[in-house]
């Protein structure tokens, strides 16, 4: 018996040998991507580990090809500028050798480095003029803006990326906006975020705008209220009827009155609750780690908290109370071992204590009622996708671990 195993133990281990020797050493992947192209590709890093896959033959049949995911530098041009790239070096299988065929560049990796770009207050700065202007750039494609009842933020997401081709280069800039519309049916106040590429063409000194697209389309719902009449709704005014400015209409208290019957007139409006959650538990990292523990700083990639329709506040004690709310989370799960990635989008409900303190209303307890429900499963490329699911999660982009 034990000769048995000694002898399939051999087996598998010259099998293992076999199989990662048709593999390109990296030395002959360096040269291969940079021989694709010469003038462009100066330095090349691989990142990750090699995956077979099925490039010109059916599934059906035996992976024809290998790829390996890596990032590239070009020379620098004479204002000390560079282009960066990240994409996959492919290799199509010939007999019982592994032959480079390509390069496929990821076009939203490519990157002009070391550009000198206006300060980021000039994009959050081009955004208010823009939306005070009313400008159909803009709007066009971002008419919600225009049906807003009152913001309550704006920030740049990201630093700006340059990017383009060696005639035309361009820079875009990512405003997050959070805001409560009017879509013009139903009897729901909707509060949205919103998230807006900013597009400019770099021309001579001058960063020229030239539009701006919604990234999701502004349909990320954080909570909606019931006002009980469309009325109601009509009569309050909106950006575009109500002639103020961006600055006039951004309030973190909007000055409509919520609803009777919702949370009543003694404790504050789902808006209102919606923000202090977000500032208690998506700011701080030991109260990020009360609802999602130490495993869920490196999982999870992005929360978002909502109303729970017909959820009304529950008095608990002298200025006490409870609600709960929906918490939607999306987090991967990797088996690095199998090169699979799998993302998720979970639910749970989620109830929030709330005190009064010096008139100001802080969280003392939360917990939550139910356990996950998995609202949608995707399976996500290993290779060209793992670095940049785990460089977003909330250890990483938010708390810097």
């Amino acid at each position: 018996m034990k000769a048995l195993i000694a002898s399939s133990f051999f087996v598998f281990f010259l099998w293992s040998k076999l199989v990662f020797a048709q593999y390109p050493s990296e030395s002959t992947l360096i040269a291969d991507v940079k021989a694709n192209n010469p003038k462009a590709f100066v330095t090349v890093t691989p990142t990750g580990n090699w995956t077979m896959f099925h490039d010109k033959v059916p599934k059906s049949k035996d992976p024809d090809a290998c790829e390996h995911v890596v990032k590239i530098s070009g020379s620098k041009n004479a204002d000390g500028s560079y282009w960066s790239y990240k994409g996959l070096a492919i290799y199509n299988k010939v007999g019982s050798k592994m032959v480079f065929d390509r390069v496929f560049l990821y076009e939203s990796e490519t990157q002009l480095n070391g550009i000198n770009l206006p300060e980021n207050s000039f994009f959050l700065n081009t955004f208010k003029e823009k939306v005070n202007a009313r400008d159909q750039k803009l709007m066009q494609r971002n008419p919600l803006l225009l049906k807003a009842t009152n913001f309550y933020s704006y920030e740049l997401k990201a630093e700006p990326k340059a990017t383009g081709n060696s005639e035309h280069i361009f820079v875009f800039a990512t405003i997050t906006v959070i805001f409560d519309s009017y879509p013009g049916w139903g009897n729901n106040l909707q509060k949205r975020e919103s998230e807006i590429q900013l597009k400019f063409e770099k021309k001579e000194n001058d960063f020229v705008f030239l539009g701006g697209v919604p990234l999701q389309g502004g349909k990320e719902i954080l909570a909606e209220t019931d006002f009980g009449s469309k009325d109601i709704l009509k009569s309050i005014p909106t950006f575009e009827t109500s002639g103020k400015s961006l600055e006039e209409m951004t309030s973190q208290m909007p000055s409509y009155s919520a609803p009777s019957g919702i949370n009543g007139d003694v404790y504050p409006k789902d808006q209102e609750i919606l923000t202090i959650i977000e500032r208690t538990f998506l700011t701080k990292e030991d109260n990020f780690k009360i609802l999602f523990g130490e495993k869920g700083m490196n999982s999870i990639t992005d929360v978002k908290f909502k109303v729970k329709n017909d959820e009304k506040a529950e008095t608990t004690g002298l200025n006490h109370f409870k609600k709960a709310f929906y918490c939607e989370y999306v987090f991967f799960n990797e088996k690095e071992d199998e090169k699979k990635l799998t993302e998720y989008i979970g639910q749970r409900v989620l109830e929030i204590q709330f005190k009064k303190d010096s008139e100001e209303w802080l969280i003392v307890g939360a917990k939550f009622l139910t356990e996950t429900k998995y609202l949608k499963t995707t399976s996500l490329n290993w290779s060209s996708s793992i670095n940049t699911v785990r460089s977003n999660t909330y250890a990483k982009r938010v708390f810097g671990k």
